[in-house]
């Protein structure tokens, strides 16, 4: 496979959710009103933010986990691997010592 496409891609993806917040969007203790500003409530609490510095993730939560399947499925969408590659993997590291990684296979 090509590995500058993928970088491409997997670039465009870091750009952007770099220094943003990022938010689960299918959590349900999550109440969000969405426009110019993202107000987030939860928990009794309310969060306001630019919606330029906000991400919506497809996601109950905002680990690790979720953020590297929310990953690899964007990736899949944008890419369309070449037939001798069976498997893709994201990883996502929190720190040293804590990652946690998303796997599909395609073939």
């Amino acid at each position: 496979m090509d590995f500058v496409v993928l970088k491409k891609v997997l670039r465009s993806i870091a750009d952007q959710f770099d220094h943003r917040v990022l938010i689960p969007g299918n959590c349900p203790l999550i109440d969000l009103k969405l426009g110019k500003e993202i107000v987030v409530k939860v928990q009794g609490k309310r969060y306001v933010f630019p919606a330029e510095d906000v991400v919506i993730l497809d996601a109950e939560e905002s680990s690790a986990e979720e953020i590297a399947r929310v990953i690899l499925e964007i990736l899949l969408k944008e890419i369309r691997f070449p037939k001798n590659v069976t498997r893709v993997e994201v990883g996502v590291y929190e720190e040293l010592g804590q990652s946690a990684w998303a796997t599909r296979e395609l073939r």
